[in-house]
């Protein structure tokens, strides 16, 4: 498991990806303030890790690649719906 709270963190991490054996990248669309570095950071994955499932999880709207989308506060069974989906891909 990793995180990154910048777009600048999440560079080196998502070169070692396969390595650290991630399989299911998590990313929040909106990352940071006002600005859009988890599709950034999406991008970036499928780039160098195309294996990897991305969910997006954001308040807002997501224009990244991802294999599942779920925004924040519209769904009260938020981590049961995204363990189901980890299970399926």
């Amino acid at each position: 498991m990793a995180s990154a709270y910048t777009y600048e963190e999440a560079l080196p991490i998502i070169e070692h990806l396969e390595e650290l054996g991630v399989q299911v990248a998590i990313v929040d669309g909106n990352l940071g303030s006002g600005s859009w570095n988890g599709v950034k950071i999406s991008e970036a994955i499928r780039i160098h890790n195309p294996a990897v499932k991305i969910i997006h999880n954001s308040t807002n709207y997501f224009d990244g690649p991802c294999d599942a989308d779920f925004r924040k506060g519209d769904n009260p069974n938020l981590g049961s719906d995204i363990s189901a989906v980890v299970k399926n891909l």
